[in-house]
Formats: structure tokens, sequence, C-alpha cells
């Protein structure tokens, strides 16, 4: 599967061991043994520090760290994490303890606060990868138009940053995945996204990402 996405043009690896019992060290095996077939960078995909720190120095080419929000337990010790082992990027998810429910406005408050704690920690703003949280279509309505006024809203708060649109997300536990999936990375390309956690073997989805 990673060659593949490479072969497809993937600029990172997203690598996920959240559902396995001892999630650092699955997450150390899985860098150790992706990184023997491709060489790309990595994205670290894990709300775990522990997993982090054991994973972080095993990688070759600098990684993403996914991801920092306002619901972490240790803030410190991910901004620790990020001096020890500088990243190329931090996902900074718009979301607090609060939850998925909130508005746009307190989304973007939320992303300037962690992006000042991240700066402030040594990260530089141009590495911070915001995301605006596309809740699955099976819990909310298309095309998300709270989502969209977020990218949008972001955009204009950090326009030196990037902003993510984690495709998979939309399409989650629903019959239509692909085509809600398709549908949503285009309007959130139009709100003003530029970075996409998608499947890159979905030839259709890339075709019009790249169009227009």
């Amino acid at each position: 599967i990673a060659r593949r996405q490479v072969s497809a043009g993937a600029d990172y690896l997203d690598l996920c061991a959240a559902a396995a019992l001892n999630e650092p060290e699955s997450l150390a095996w899985l860098v150790e043994t992706v990184q023997e077939f491709i060489d790309i960078p990595l994205s670290l995909d894990t709300a775990s520090i522990a997993a982090l720190r054991r994973a972080a120095p095993l990688c070759r080419n600098r990684p993403l760290y996914n991801s920092y929000s306002g619901a972490l337990d240790h803030p410190d010790e991910f901004q620790a994490l990020c001096a020890d082992y500088s990243p190329a990027g931090v996902v900074v998810l718009c979301l607090d303890r609060s939850g998925t429910r909130i508005t746009p406005a307190e989304r973007v408050e939320i992303a300037s606060r962690l992006a000042d704690e991240l700066t402030a920690s040594g990260v530089d703003l141009e590495n911070l990868i915001f995301d605006p949280i596309a809740l699955p279509a099976i819990s909310c309505e298309l095309p998300q138009p709270g989502t969209l006024e977020t990218i949008g809203a972001l955009r204009q708060r950090f326009p030196q940053s990037r902003i993510l649109c984690a495709v998979g997300n939309v399409g989650y536990g629903h019959a239509a995945r692909r085509s809600l999936e398709r549908e949503f990375a285009l309007a959130a390309r139009d709100a003003g996204a530029d970075t996409f956690l998608c499947d890159l073997l979905d030839t259709i989805l890339l075709d019009r990402l790249r169009s227009q």
C-alpha cells in the first residue's frame, strides 16, 4: 500500500497505530518497516506523546506531527518534543475540550491560541497545517458550510500556513463514500484548502483536484 501511494505522488505517508494495544511500539515498528521500502517523509498520526517520542527519532526525514489540539492532556510535553525533534510541520486541530459542535469563529479562535503556543515553543508559523475538522457525512449536512467557512477564515488569518482537508473523514461509514469525498474535497479546495489527506489511488479525485 505504501509503495502504491508513493508511486501515485504522495508527499507524505500518514502512519497511524492508534488501534494497537501498544501504540508507541507499533508506531515505531510501522516507521521502521515502511522506511525499508519508501523514502518520502512520514506523518505520525497519533494523539499519544509517548508514541510520538518513540517514533520521531526513527524517522530518516523530518516528519509531520499529526496532531496538536486544545484537547491534549499535556501540551507542554508536545511542545518539548518539538524542541527535541523538530518536525517538518505540525497539524493543528481546530478544537478543544468543548468538542466539534462549535462555530467557525470559535474554531479560528482556538487555532490562533494553539498557533501562539506552538510558535512560542519554536515552531515556525509557516510549518503549521490547520485542520478545520471535517465531520463524517452521516452525522451532519453536506457540503458542511461551517467547515468551509472555517477554511476560508483560516486562509485569511494564516495566509502563510497550510490548511488541511482530511478527505477520508467526510465519507467515513457512508455508502456513497467516494462521491461524497470527491465533492467535499473540491469545495474545500475552492474555499482555500491546499493540503489533502486522501487516498491517492482515487484517480478521479486527483484529476478533479488538479483541474481548474
